[in-house]
């Protein structure tokens, strides 16, 4: 059975607002980078769902990296994987999922 990926509204304005800043403040090789780890990762998790790292608030909340600065947080029920948000992990941990 194919696991489905479902992305969240917030996810997707996340995702817009790194590629933004990207393109904005460094060559476009670099936002080129991100887009391609991001579809990787993502592959990776269809293959892969329980591959992420559990969240310290929520055992049903997973993280990964995708770049030292930007974690991608999301949930799996066993059919669908959930792309709940795209962290910058300079920003304040307490606010973290």
């Amino acid at each position: 059975m194919a696991v489905k990926v479902i992305v969240s509204a917030e996810a997707v304005q996340r995702y817009n607002e790194v590629v933004t800043y990207l393109l904005a403040e460094w060559p476009l090789q670099v936002a080129i980078e991100f887009e391609n780890k991001f579809d990787e990762i993502i592959k990776a998790l269809i293959s892969q769902p329980y591959m992420g790292v559990r969240s310290e608030s929520d055992n049903n909340i997973k993280h990964i990296l995708i770049t030292p600065h930007n974690m991608l947080f999301y949930q799996f029920d066993g059919k669908m994987i959930y792309i709940i948000t795209i962290w910058d992990s300079r920003q304040d941990d307490r606010k973290r999922i």
